[in-house]
């Protein structure tokens, strides 16, 4: 039986690039939960700051 030309270890790009995308858009939702954090801590923050001291 012949092979078929090409290296046989070597997989086609679909597979990669389906994960590509997959961490691409991991990656943004991380970083809108990172922004939504840093926005919820300067809100704590400023709060903290108006409050009248006893």
């Amino acid at each position: 039986m012949e092979s078929v030309a090409g290296t046989p270890d070597v997989a086609t790009a679909d597979p990669v690039e389906g994960d590509v995308y997959a961490v691409t858009r991991q990656a943004a939702y991380l970083f809108h939960e990172i922004k939504l954090l840093i926005i919820n801590w300067y809100a704590a923050q400023a709060r903290n700051r108006n409050r009248i001291l006893r």
